[in-house]
Formats: structure tokens, C-alpha cells, sequence
């Protein structure tokens, strides 16, 4: 299991504020930072499938859209996943 230690909800409008940092194209949706001290090597791929438990004890399935890895930080997107 992955922990997540933050989220940041991703705007196409924030995509154009950082197109000089080589950020592919992800669209809108949700990133999602993961605790960096578990990792080691990137831990899925996009089109994995990963199961989110969510702080108010729902669960919901969602496919890995895009993985971005920037030093030692790792997020995985999820396009239109809702708030």
C-alpha cells in the first residue's frame, strides 16, 4: 500500500503557468503526492489500475493516468477524478 501526503487538484490553467518546466500535458484532474520515504523506484506505470481508500472511508477504483517523477518526489494522475 501507498500512502498519499498530499493532493493537488490539477487545472489546465496551472499546466500553462508551468510550460517552460517540461511538465507533459496531463489536462485536468487530481495529483496525487506520494510519501517519498517508501519508495524507491516508481511503483506503478500509467494504466495501472489502483484502489483509493479516501478519508471519509469511501473506496473507489481509478486508473493511473500519468506518473511524474521530479527528484525524489513521485505523484500519480488521475484525470476528472472528483474532489
Amino acid at each position: 500500500m501507498l500512502r498519499i501526503i498530499d493532493t493537488i487538484r490539477w487545472s489546465e490553467e496551472m499546466q500553462q503557468g508551468l510550460a517552460s518546466s517540461g511538465i507533459p500535458q496531463l489536462g485536468n484532474g487530481v495529483l496525487a503526492i506520494l510519501d517519498s520515504v517508501e519508495i524507491e523506484a516508481p511503483p506503478l506505470s500509467a494504466g495501472a489500475s489502483v484502489r483509493i481508500h479516501r478519508p471519509d472511508g469511501t473506496v473507489i477504483e481509478r486508473r493511473v493516468d500519468a506518473v511524474e517523477i521530479r527528484h525524489r518526489v513521485v505523484g500519480l494522475f488521475f484525470a476528472d477524478l472528483p474532489d
